[in-house]
């Protein structure tokens, strides 16, 4: 709902780069459009063991570099990456954001718009967190792409992370081809019309 609501393409791309990524604030403000691959299936936050050096960027919380797998959903949201070093992501004036609190600012205010109780960048960070434990069922690969240095930081994920949860997140279009559990071709019956080649039904 919140998604279909948002008419300015700025907002939606950002707002989906936090879901796909579990994105800080700051991490989503000053990323710039050379730390994503080419084709735009990664994404590598620079911490402070980079020699890749950002001069406006602070780096990552914990001060190590990570990189995240970009699901399908990602690719018609992606930012124009033949920018370069410049930030990836621009509010409807085409000017960068000015940092977390302006990020914060325009989800809450999209929040508003269709008459939901006001969220920020943490909550889909914890978003990202769930659906990602869901598809894969892998704690390490959580930890490694979301950047939490302590397993018992992401156990509180485990029980929401359900197998209807997984089913719509691959629907959707979040799962990374190939990257599914193998819960998902063990249990043809639950996967009646979906697709893991990357392209959801609807």
């Amino acid at each position: 709902m919140l998604l279909d609501d948002m008419k300015e393409a700025s907002t939606r791309r950002l707002f989906v780069f936090h879901l796909c990524t579990g994105a800080r604030a700051e991490e989503a403000a000053l990323v710039k459009c050379r730390q994503f691959s080419p084709g735009g299936h990664r994404v590598t936050f620079l911490g402070n063991d980079s020699d890749d050096h950002v001069a406006d960027y602070s780096g990552t919380k914990s001060g190590r570099t990570r990189s995240v797998d970009l699901p399908p959903r990602m690719m018609e949201y992606l930012p124009d990456l033949t920018r370069g070093n410049e930030r990836a992501f621009l509010n409807r004036w085409g000017k960068p954001y000015a940092g977390r609190g302006a990020l914060s600012k325009t989800l809450r205010a999209a929040c508003k718009r269709v008459g939901i109780s006001p969220i920020g960048p943490h909550a889909l960070r914890h978003s990202f967190a769930t659906w990602h434990y869901a598809v894969h069922k892998d704690t390490l690969k959580l930890m490694r792409e979301g950047g939490w240095s302590d397993s018992k930081l992401v156990d509180r994920y485990v029980h929401a992370a359900t197998d209807d949860l997984a089913l719509a997140a691959i629907r959707g279009g979040w799962a990374i081809p190939g990257q599914s559990h193998k819960w998902f071709n063990e249990k043809p019956n639950l996967n009646k019309g979906v697709s893991n080649n990357g392209n959801h039904p609807w």
